[in-house]
């Protein structure tokens, strides 16, 4: 890249659309915040010198703790303002200010990008994200674009049909968009009270106050936006398939191994590692199962807390850890693993935690033991759903 590119992030709506307790961007999605996704994606960008957020005051604890977990290094957090212009305006004063500062040191009059991304649309992928930065270094502004899902009509003041639009003329505007330093600068210098409490559009702002007409480039479809309640059923699914990374620590049970698997690929689960040592887990992984044959509640405990430790020390946020333990005589195992994921449930509050008990204590279950089957397929929906009212749950197959 032959300029410095800055992110702008505003996420100090409070989401009235989707009828939720919380502001969208912090709701969970597949166990973690779905602002959490976005900054991810930002912050691994090697290009991308810092993000800043703009956030409201009561936000501004939790986001300082969510960066440290994720272990952000290039977000930087600013106060937002009462609407989204408000908000990526104070971003953009704050980003004077550090220009200005470099200027007047080394007198380099700059050579930057503003890519400015809505917290709520995690799943942009960094080469739409390069595309609109390159389009807007050379054009001035940029922004991505998706077509008219339904026909846009207008109807006159008794909510009669007025007129409608000719669809394949019009576009949908997304985010990113992109705007060359000075441009979007000038844009929010001169912008207005009524445009500061009511416009949404920053494409527009760049054409209105300083004539630049942005270059618009068509975007996959994971631009798309979480904007309703039913939309995180669909982030959960598409997160749960593309940032999930399942790590297997099994005891010696090739079977169990080979039905694991299957069940995960069906659930389109990826499957990291296969090994006996939790140490030999790579780093990527989130989702780690264990496989204890015959094994006491200490090394059920031992190999738990180890997991929880790599998760901990790896994971940006959160994590799954499922259990398995074979070749055991039911009752006295079922309560002390009972007791053992009370005591991790109350210990660990970012990830979740299964036990699943194969209920024969023949440890050479045969291959295609129905109870194998079905373990299987209950372990991979556990990975896949994640389901935080079944955090600590014993089960027995």
């Amino acid at each position: 890249m032959d300029f410095r590119a800055f992110g702008i992030i505003p996420a100090a709506g409070s989401g009235l659309r989707t009828s939720l307790p919380l502001p969208k961007q912090f709701c969970l999605v597949a166990g973690r915040p779905l602002i959490a996704y976005t900054l991810k994606r930002f912050d691994r960008l090697p290009w991308m010198e810092e993000i800043y957020v703009a956030i409201s005051e009561d936000w501004k604890d939790y986001m300082e703790t969510l960066i440290t977990q994720c272990k952000l290094t290039k977000i930087r957090l600013i106060l937002g303002g009462t609407t989204r212009h408000r908000s990526i305006r104070n971003c953009i004063e704050e980003l004077n200010r550090k220009f200005d500062t470099e200027s007047s040191i080394s007198g380099d009059s700059g050579n930057q990008v503003v890519i400015v991304h809505d917290a709520v649309r995690p799943f942009v992928d960094e080469d739409t994200l390069k595309q609109i930065a390159v389009a807007a270094k050379e054009h001035g502004a940029s922004g991505a674009i998706r077509p008219l899902v339904s026909t846009v009509i207008a109807s006159d003041e008794n909510g009669i049909l007025d007129h409608s639009l000719v669809r394949s003329k019009y576009r949908e505007s997304h985010t990113p968009q992109a705007f060359r330093h000075s441009i979007i600068k000038t844009a929010y210098e001169k912008i207005s009270e009524y445009d500061l409490d009511y416009g949404t559009e920053c494409l527009h702002l760049a054409l209105e106050y300083t004539g630049t007409k942005a270059k618009l480039l068509e975007a996959p479809d994971e631009v798309w936006k979480v904007t309703y309640r039913k939309d995180f059923f669909a982030a959960e699914s598409i997160a749960t398939e593309n940032f999930s990374l399942v790590g297997l620590i099994m005891d010696d049970s090739t079977a169990l191994t080979k039905h694991l698997q299957v069940a995960l690929k069906e659930k389109n689960l990826q499957v990291g590692t296969t090994t006996a040592e939790i140490t030999k887990l790579s780093e990527e992984v989130n989702c780690i199962i264990l496989h204890k044959v015959t094994p006491t509640i200490d090394i059920i405990s031992t190999s738990c807390y180890q997991a929880i430790d790599l998760l901990q020390q790896h994971s940006s946020y959160g994590g799954v850890i499922t259990c398995i333990v074979s070749g055991v005589e039911l009752n006295k195992t079922w309560h002390q693993v009972q007791r053992l994921a009370q005591q991790i449930t109350t210990d660990i509050k970012l990830l979740q935690v299964y036990f699943v008990i194969i209920a024969d204590q023949d440890i050479h279950i045969k291959e295609d033991s129905a109870r194998l089957i079905k373990a299987s397929n209950m372990v991979a929906s556990l990975v896949y759903s994640r389901n935080q009212h079944l955090n600590g749950q014993v089960f027995v197959v």
